[in-house]
């Protein structure tokens, strides 16, 4: 059976870390969405 190393497991809570605070701060600094985004 094929899994992560520890390394990668580490760059991959890093990475959905570094997502999270981008979002904090795109909703924490009201950033509207690009018309293209949104759904309607």
């Amino acid at each position: 059976a094929k899994g992560m190393t520890d390394a990668q497991h580490g760059e991959l809570v890093s990475i959905i870390g570094l997502a999270g605070q981008t979002n904090h701060l795109v909703t924490a600094m009201q950033i509207p969405l690009d018309p293209q985004f949104e759904v309607k």
